[in-house]
């Protein structure tokens, strides 16, 4: 009888060498997206605090009036997910 020799397959030490490479590389990728995360915000709302104060002046410029959100949006100045965005993040209009 022939014994058969078991050639296939991961040894332990390979199996523990690839989840140590895995964990260092989540470790250093995790906090990255965070960050990145957090930058996109702020330029999200640094964008949108430009939008609130361009169409704000153009309301202004084209009504004669002092503008609000409700205006904004009533008169398609706004869209509603950017009022709400804008209030969310409590963007005043000028």
């Amino acid at each position: 009888m022939k014994l058969l020799k078991n050639t296939h397959g991961f040894t332990l030490v390979e199996m523990l060498i690839v989840l140590v490479i895995v964990s260092v590389l989540s470790l250093l990728i995790i906090p990255n997206v965070g960050e990145t995360t957090k930058t996109v915000n702020k330029e999200a709302e640094y964008a949108l605090t430009q939008v609130v104060k361009t169409q704000a002046s153009l309301y202004r410029f084209e009504k004669g009036v002092n503008a609000t959100y409700e205006s904004l949006q009533v008169d398609g100045y706004l869209t509603k997910e950017q009022v709400d965005k804008a209030t969310k993040w409590e963007i005043s209009v000028p």
